[in-house]
């Protein structure tokens, strides 16, 4: 239990070195335990600020973290509030999570269905793939007939 406890002292930690340290490595290796270890929402939140991280290794480190913490930590409602604002790179990491979650995704699908009638063919085609990652083949034909 002194391992568990000395985490959860540490989340608040990681996630300020998340969101402000200058060093890459550093944020990558924080979101990564952040994953290992995050088991309450705030983490959520600070990993999908850690998705529109500037570094790449960095986002995609949240986005591995946050498919971790989904097995602990309601993270799909969080991500599919996303959907909607965020520029073309962070939805389609938001939509890879998503798929990556698979079936424990499926509350994601209104969004997800929203987001395959897009005007953007790579947003269109992550969405319908992720619909099928989650097991909504018919959001998936209804999407693409429309």
């Amino acid at each position: 239990t002194g391992d568990v406890q000395q985490s959860v002292v540490a989340i608040p930690t990681l996630m300020a070195i998340l969101a402000t340290d200058s060093d890459d490595e550093v944020r990558k290796a924080s979101a990564i335990t952040l994953g290992k270890v995050g088991s309450m929402e705030a983490v959520v939140t600070a990993l999908i600020l850690g998705l529109k991280d500037v570094d790449f290794e960095v986002s995609q480190a949240a986005a591995g973290a946050l498919t971790v913490i989904s097995e602990r930590v309601p993270v799909v409602p969080a991500l599919s509030d996303t959907l909607p604002d965020g520029d073309q790179d962070f939805v389609l990491l938001v939509t890879q999570i998503l798929g990556e979650i698979g079936s424990s995704a499926k509350e994601a699908e209104p969004a997800l269905r929203e987001l395959a009638r897009n005007d953007n063919q790579k947003l269109r085609e992550a969405a319908l793939d992720a619909l099928k990652r989650i097991g909504a083949g018919d959001a998936v034909s209804t999407a693409s007939s429309s």
